[in-house]
């Protein structure tokens, strides 16, 4: 994951999304862990300009992030929303917008 991480920061979030798609399954982390890495997974789908998959994403990200209580996460989807910001008028991604701002 560190390294999907790494690729994302240095500007190359497709690389990053097909480690996040090989590496991220449900039995390899933690629910807690899980939920975090979707969200950056999320967030990084949203900067490869794949809005629509971003907030489906983020929406099982959100999920596991009320039911583990994760600060982490919450934090991550923030962010997520305000890379959303230019698809806002998709109407997943303002159901997600609309759900992290309520």
């Amino acid at each position: 994951m560190q390294t999907a991480i790494c690729y994302c920061e240095a500007g190359q979030p497709q690389r990053a999304i097909d480690i996040y798609q090989e590496k991220l399954s449900a039995g390899t982390f933690s629910r807690r862990d899980h939920g975090y890495f979707l969200s950056l997974m999320s967030g990084t789908l949203a900067l490869a300009g794949e809005p629509d998959e971003a907030a489906r994403i983020g929406f099982d990200a959100l999920k596991i992030s009320v039911e583990t209580y994760s600060v982490r996460t919450n934090h991550e989807l923030r962010r997520l929303a305000e890379r959303l910001a230019p698809w806002k008028h998709r109407s997943l991604v303002r159901e997600l917008r609309d759900t992290l701002a309520a």
